[in-house]
């Protein structure tokens, strides 16, 4: 489990970073990075925890699992206020790797 605990970490604070160009953050009144908006690696480490919980604790991953995971996320954003704006964000950033990450078999 602390592999797939750091492997979420590790996309997340990846997406947080490389979608934060060093020009943008360097500008007086720039809006925040995702990953600054999301808390650092604090905030995302705690919904990330609360994440893998709530996978671990849920029997129907085997039936549509991109499905459930998506919806247990969502809860673990909304559960610690993640504003809607950087959700929608985060899900966009996500759904741009769906091609990478989704096989059908």
């Amino acid at each position: 489990m602390n592999i797939l605990r750091m492997a979420l970490l590790s996309v997340a604070l990846t997406l947080g970073t490389s979608f934060a160009p060093v020009a943008f953050a360097q500008q007086p009144g720039a809006q925040k990075s995702l990953y600054d908006r999301l808390g650092g690696v604090k905030g995302i480490t705690v919904v990330v925890d609360d994440f893998i919980n709530r996978l671990v604790a849920n029997n129907e991953l085997n039936k549509n699992p991109a499905i459930v995971m998506a919806k247990e996320f969502k809860k673990s954003l909304d559960k610690f206020k993640v504003p809607a704006a950087e959700q929608k964000e985060l899900f966009d950033i996500v759904g741009t790797t769906k091609a990478d990450i989704v096989v059908r078999k």
